[in-house]
């Protein structure tokens, strides 16, 4: 059961710059029927 709620439920990291700003954003993504619904965004300046 374990091994199958791993690919249900992904997190996602990603740096990246904007206007010489260095970021991190990260979300939570759950794949469903198909569709995949993204929660929990939220985006760090560092």
């Amino acid at each position: 059961m374990k091994n199958h709620l791993t690919k249900l439920v992904k997190h996602h990291l990603t740096k990246y710059r904007s206007n010489d700003k260095k970021y991190v954003a990260s979300w939570m993504q759950i794949s469903l029927f198909g569709k995949q619904l993204c929660f929990s965004k939220k985006a760090l300046e560092i």
